[in-house]
């Protein structure tokens, strides 16, 4: 999602690049959803992950004035879902989990109809899709923290077992001087493929440089 940064003015366009039209009242909820979005992300980088939570749980709420064809289009609300479960866990919250699950669950649905279920319309568009690969690693950890403290230990080993990598390309990066963290992470999120993770491993690389 992407807006111009004056009140209300969001120019948002879904994954196509398509713009999309919005009334003035849903850009409202939209602009104090992504502000506080933001804030809460700020507070997880500090690992201040009860004031990230509801900060997060502010920007839901304002999501939540929208309509849902609008959060079905970008992935915005898919990712708070994600940064909201994940405040959970690290809180080690166990009353949530249910709505931990429900969060997974629409947040893997929008993601699927956002990308597309092959990521096929990234491919399109953006002629990649790492970042968003990464994303998907993300949720199957998650769902499988949370299928683990649920005693659903059929359901979490499946989830996890799709986060394997192959150990001779884990080798591979390694040789080229990567950590072991960077090439694990690096294959998880390009399905094990080498020069998609080389690529990914170095562009986190000049992110955090930056």
């Amino acid at each position: 999602m992407e807006h111009d940064g004056n009140q209300y003015g969001l120019q948002i366009a879904d994954q196509t690049g398509r713009a999309l039209q919005i009334p003035r009242e849903e850009k409202r909820a939209l602009t104090v959803a992504m502000a506080l979005n933001e804030r809460g992300k700020a507070a997880l980088k500090r690992k201040q992950h009860g004031e990230a939570l509801l900060l997060l749980l502010e920007a839901d709420r304002e999501f939540q004035q929208c309509r849902s064809e609008i959060l079905q289009a970008v992935d915005n609300y898919a990712i708070l879902c994600l940064d909201i479960v994940w405040c959970y866990l690290c809180l080690k919250n166990v009353t949530a989990l249910p709505d931990a699950e429900t969060r997974l669950q629409k947040c893997e649905e929008l993601f699927h109809k956002s990308y597309g279920s092959n990521l096929e319309r990234l491919t399109t568009v953006k002629g990649s899709s790492g970042q968003e690969k990464a994303l998907f690693v993300r949720l199957h950890l998650l769902q499988g923290v949370v299928f683990f403290h649920q005693g659903r230990r059929n359901q979490a080993v499946a989830e996890l077992a799709k986060l394997q990598v192959d150990e001779s390309k884990l080798t591979e990066l390694m040789t080229m001087g990567f950590s072991g963290a960077e090439a694990r992470l690096g294959l998880r999120a390009c399905s094990n493929n080498v020069q998609a993770a080389v690529t990914h491993i170095m562009q986190k690389q000049e992110v955090r440089r930056c």
